[in-house]
């Protein structure tokens, strides 16, 4: 499959796509992803947590890293997986910003509010923005893969830098070597 970044394939480069015309969204998911990685790894090494959410945090971990070799390979059939579970986990934290609005109201008209129950709301607002804006990116990224052909011709190289017409040699030019014939 060809890359949107591969060196070696100058011939070949396609118009990677771009946030705001300036970013390449390869590298904004991908430090995205490196940005919540980290954040899992300081979660797990400064909050002291239950075994049980120590491993899921660990897999947590381990899942996230599969993820970031993924997008980096640029395998079109585990970026679709991974999207379409980011969308579950979409409608996850909705439930959850859900559940904590409703909660907050109710402390509110029972006269027992809490500042810090308002700032967890909107941290749970900032993550859900943060959220959508990386399932969309991820998005624009599988449709652009979509777009490459996945079985481009073999490069000759016999006959100068990259040519694509291997079949229309009939065998009778001479390639000069380089070096003398030993």
């Amino acid at each position: 499959m060809p890359k949107f970044y591969d060196p070696n394939q100058p011939e070949q480069y396609l118009k990677a796509p771009t946030l705001f015309g300036l970013f390449p969204i390869k590298k904004v998911v991908t430090v995205m992803q490196i940005i919540w990685l980290s954040l899992q790894i300081a979660f797990l090494s400064f909050v002291d947590l239950a075994p049980l959410l120590i491993l899921a945090n660990i897999v947590s971990i381990v899942f996230c890293a599969f993820v970031i070799a993924v997008f980096i390979v640029e395998n079109k059939i585990l970026m679709r997986a991974h999207y379409w579970s980011a969308l579950v986990f979409i409608i996850v934290v909705i439930g959850v910003l859900l559940f904590g609005t409703t909660s907050i109201l109710l402390n509110v008209s029972a006269g027992n509010f809490e500042l810090k129950s308002l700032w967890y709301l909107i941290g749970g607002l900032i993550f859900f923005c943060a959220l959508v804006i990386y399932a969309s990116l991820c998005r624009k990224l599988i449709r652009a893969l979509d777009q490459q052909p996945d079985n481009l011709p073999d490069l000759d190289t016999t006959q100068g830098l990259f040519h694509f017409n291997r079949d229309a040699c009939d065998g009778s030019e001479r390639v000069n070597l380089i070096y003398p014939e030993v």
